[in-house]
C-alpha cells in the first residue's frame, strides 16, 4: 500500500469540520483537560482529529500500530548509525517553491535554506528516551506513538544533517506539531510555524504549540486561542503571498471589472453562478471566470461561458489576475484573502453556495467577519 492509498484509507468514512457545527466541536474540545506539556497537547490534538472519524477506526489503527511500532523503532535506530552531517544551516524549511508564504520578518531574521521534503528519518540513541516516553505516557494510543516516532525521526535526521538554529514549518494542522516543538527545544532548536492557508473553526487545529507561530491577523490569533492553542506563540505578519503589488502586476489586456474565482462545481452550480453574475452585464460591467487548475471542468465551462470570459490559470498568474480586476467574487478561497489584503473589493457568493455560506459564518470565516458584502445583495 503506497502513501496516498494509506492516506485515503485513514480518511475514508471521516466527517469534516464542515459537517459538524462549531457548537458540537467546541463542546468536545472543552471536554478535554488542560494539557500539562507539549506531548499532551499533541495527544489531545490527536483526539480532536479522531472526533471526525468512525469510532472503530482509531481502535483498529492502534491494534495495527502495536505490531509495527517496535520494528519501526529498530529500523530508525539502525538507520541512525549511518547518518552524518551535510552542511550547517542557520534555518531550514521544506517550503521550497512556497517561499512567499514566509513573512519578510522571518526571512530578515534568519538565513533560510530550503531543503525539500522531509527525509525518511533516523534516530540516535539519545532520542530513544524521548520517543519511549511518548509511547508509555499515551498507551494504548499506539498509532499516535508510532506517528510521533516517525516525525521525531525525520526531525532528528534533519537536525543531524544541518545543525540548524530553527526549523520553519507549516504544521499547525498536524497532531505531531507540539511534540516536535518539545523535541526541537530538547535539541536546542527553535520550532517556527507559518500560516499558509485559510483557517476556520476546526478542532483539527486545536492545542498546537510552537516557539513562534506567524498568522495573517488578529482574527486568527483569536480563532486559534479559542481552539486552545498556546497563547504566547502568536505573531501577526502578512506574508508576501497575500500582499500583491497590484501596480506591478496590472495588465490591461487581462482587465475585468469582476473576476469570479471558481472552485470545484457541478453543472447546476455553474449555471447558477453565471446567472447570479448577470447583474454586472446589465450595468455595463465585464466579468471573467477563472477556473481552478486542480479541477478539470473544461466541457462545463465552455458550455456556459464564452471563451473571451474565461481566464486560464495556466496562462495568467494569480498576481496578474487579482491586479487586473476591481472586484473578486467567490465562495471560499485563499485568492479572496489575497484580493482583500491587496486592496480589492471582495464579494462572497451566498447565492449558489447559500448553505455553505451559513456554515462558513458559523465556523468564523474571516471575510464574513470582516463584513465583505454578499452576492445576494446585488441580485
Amino acid at each position: 500500500m503506497d502513501h496516498k492509498t494509506f492516506l485515503r484509507f485513514l480518511l475514508k468514512g471521516n466527517l469534516t469540520f464542515l459537517d459538524v457545527p462549531s457548537s458540537q466541536q467546541r463542546e468536545y474540545l472543552y471536554s478535554l483537560p488542560e494539557p500539562k506539556n507539549d506531548i499532551k497537547r499533541s495527544f489531545y490534538q490527536y483526539k480532536c482529529h479522531n472526533f471526525f472519524a468512525p469510532k472503530w477506526k482509531p481502535i483498529l489503527l492502534d491494534i495495527g500500530a502495536l505490531f509495527f511500532y517496535f520494528p519501526i523503532l529498530l529500523f530508525y535506530i539502525v538507520k541512525g548509525l549511518f547518518v552524518g552531517k551535510k552542511k550547517r544551516c542557520e534555518a531550514i524549511s521544506d517550503l521550497n517553491g512556497m517561499q512567499e508564504v514566509i513573512p519578510n520578518v522571518v526571512l530578515e531574521k534568519y538565513q533560510v535554506s530550503f531543503v525539500g521534503k522531509n527525509p525518511i528519518g533516523a534516530l540516535c540513541f539519545s532520542d530513544i528516551p524521548f520517543v519511549l516516553s511518548i509511547f508509555f505516557s499515551c498507551f494504548p494510543a499506539c498509532f499516535f506513538s508510532m506517528k510521533a516516532a516517525m516525525k521525531v525521526a525525520q526531525y532528528s535526521q534533519l537536525i543531524r544533517w544541518y545543525s540548524p538554529k530553527c526549523i520553519i514549518a507549516h504544521l499547525e494542522y498536524s497532531f505531531s506539531s507540539s511534540l516536535l516543538t518539545a523535541y526541537c527545544n530538547k535539541c536546542g532548536v527553535r520550532h517556527i510555524n507559518v500560516m499558509h492557508g485559510e483557517k476556520m473553526f476546526n478542532i483539527v487545529d486545536a492545542f498546537f504549540s510552537f516557539d513562534e507561530c506567524y498568522v495573517w491577523g488578529e482574527h486568527y490569533v483569536n480563532l486559534f486561542t479559542d481552539l486552545r492553542a498556546e497563547g504566547s506563540q502568536f505573531r501577526v505578519a502578512v506574508p508576501p503571498s497575500l500582499c500583491i503589488d497590484t501596480h506591478r502586476f496590472y495588465n490591461s489586456a487581462l482587465w475585468s471589472d469582476y473576476k469570479y474565482y471558481l472552485a470545484d462545481f457541478t453543472e447546476e452550480e455553474i449555471k447558477s453562478i453565471v446567472s447570479s453574475m448577470a447583474f454586472a452585464h446589465t450595468q455595463g460591467k465585464t466579468v471573467k471566470y477563472r477556473f481552478h487548475p486542480r479541477y478539470d471542468r473544461t466541457a462545463l465551462i465552455n458550455k456556459y461561458i464564452a471563451p473571451t470570459d474565461i481566464e486560464d490559470p495556466h496562462k495568467v498568474s494569480i498576481q496578474e489576475s487579482v491586479s487586473s480586476c476591481d472586484v473578486a467574487v467567490g465562495s471560499y478561497s485563499t485568492v479572496l484573502n489575497q484580493a482583500y489584503c491587496s486592496g480589492k473589493k471582495v464579494i462572497l457568493d451566498d447565492v449558489t453556495y447559500c448553505h455553505q455560506y451559513e456554515k462558513f459564518k458559523d465556523l468564523r470565516y474571516c471575510l464574513i467577519e470582516e463584513g465583505c458584502p454578499r452576492l445576494s445583495s446585488l441580485q
